[in-house]
């Protein structure tokens, strides 16, 4: 039975240690090239919609599995996720300048811009099916997303 216990203890402590290798991450470079900050993002659970009174949620009337995230002074719904092309953000009071950067996993940037309304949409459908990142930047406070294109 110790044989059982430690052979699945070992075996748990692996699996860990290789799912903490493969996270993403994002590097930062000054102008003369070197590494000034590393990011490593972390997957977000899609949370059970329902019933929700923070949002005049008239667009997520399908009610699909959404992000929802506080951002500098705003909350931000983020959806659906995984999506089949459009993914829409959506914040709970109006925005005066958020920009957002849309990259592959390698880094490599694809979108990016100012957003100034309240809803907004991205169109990926040109984007082939994977795994990206959306990083928003709103009250000089900036979070990442993980967004999934079927």
């Amino acid at each position: 039975m110790q044989k059982f216990t430690l052979s699945f203890f070992v075996l748990f402590v692996t699996v860990a240690c290789i799912a903490q290798g493969n996270l993403p991450r994002t590097y930062d470079y000054d102008n003369a090239g070197n590494r000034i900050l590393r990011t490593t993002l972390t997957m977000r659970q899609a949370v059970a919609t329902g019933a929700d009174t923070s949002f005049a949620d008239v667009s997520n009337s399908k009610q699909e599995p959404y992000y929802e995230e506080a951002i500098g002074e705003n909350n931000v719904k983020i959806y659906p996720n995984p999506t089949k092309g459009m993914v829409t953000l959506q914040f709970d009071k109006p925005v005066k300048t958020v920009l957002f950067r849309l990259s592959d996993l390698s880094g490599k940037l694809l979108l990016d811009g100012t957003i100034t309304i309240s809803i907004f949409t991205l169109d990926l459908s040109r984007y082939e099916n994977g795994v990206y990142l959306l990083t928003l930047t709103l009250d000089g406070q900036t979070d990442t997303w993980k967004i999934i294109k079927q």
